[in-house]
């Protein structure tokens, strides 16, 4: 995904969101007076409402409790609109394409155990990936109240791990999902862990690390429609980089949106050969 907007940096410090009370000081490092709570291991433990269910050591089946889906993939195809898709641990080499289905991927859950058993920091649902992306919505995708969620995942091996690029706004969270070593294949490209344009709703609880991209290693919003509103919180990014020649922005995180809340993360030890070596956060101009 590309910026094709004129871009100016409207508030690009972190200075800003210490004063704000997000827990970062203006050299990135965690401002000790203030409190906040940046996971150290994302973990998802909830029980959803699941309607459809994955095992990876199903021989195949229907998506019920006893006969999963073998893959994440056919449970999406046979998805009804809002569906929650359960996916018990496991590895899951895919690269998954909804088209305009909304759903929920929760992973997590013990195999062998009906599903009732979930704790995605011990039973690992792991999407790995030889490049490409494990998500990836292009035009025509969900839109308005229509939500995708992606919840207690390991994300590792894509080129982006997490991609929106549609013109029109939707509802989009990311939580509790472990996301590291994505690299992009094109330093022009932006958002190694998540690329996501024109969505509506949270970025929590995620642990993003060893990301690399040519700007926003870990991640990558993008708003042009004047509706954007994203709360980043309580993740934490470690270790990503910006690799763009000489004018990458962002190494952890590279932002534009109509209001983004930004607080509780612990951002660490990112790199970048411009710009924002933890959080760039720009404004459009025309």
């Amino acid at each position: 995904m590309q910026v094709s907007k004129k871009k100016t940096a409207a508030a690009f410090i972190a200075m800003a969101f210490a004063a704000a009370g997000s827990g970062l000081s203006a050299d990135g490092a965690h401002a000790a007076e203030t409190s906040f709570s940046p996971v150290a291991i994302a973990r998802a433990t909830a029980l959803p409402a699941c309607t459809s269910f994955v095992d990876a050591a199903s021989q195949s089946g229907e998506g019920t409790v006893k006969k999963p889906f073998k893959t994440i993939a056919a449970a999406i195809e046979a998805a009804a609109p809002a569906a929650v898709i359960c996916v018990a641990q496991g590895v899951y080499a895919e690269t998954l394409s909804a088209g305009e289905k909304d759903f929920t991927l929760a992973g997590g859950f013990q195999s062998g155990k009906d599903f009732k058993v979930r704790d995605s920091a011990t039973f690992v649902s792991k999407a790995q990936g030889k490049g490409g992306s494990c998500l990836r919505i292009e035009d025509p995708g969900p839109k308005g109240d229509q939500l995708t969620a992606i919840d207690g995942f390991e994300i590792t091996g894509y080129a982006q791990g997490i991609v929106r690029d549609y013109y029109e706004a939707q509802r989009f969270d990311v939580t509790n999902n472990f996301i590291h070593d994505n690299t992009c294949t094109d330093v022009k490209l932006s958002g190694a862990g998540f690329a996501l344009n024109n969505i509506i709703g949270a970025i929590r609880g995620n642990v993003i690390q060893k990301n690399s991209c040519g700007r926003g290693g870990a991640g990558f919003l993008n708003g042009d429609l004047n509706k954007t509103s994203v709360t980043l919180e309580n993740n934490f990014v470690d270790g990503n980089s910006g690799t763009e020649p000489e004018s990458a922005h962002g190494g952890g995180l590279y932002l534009f949106g109509t209001t983004l809340k930004i607080t509780g993360n612990l951002i660490t030890n990112n790199s970048v050969t411009h710009w924002g070596g933890g959080l760039y956060i720009g404004a459009y101009t025309e």
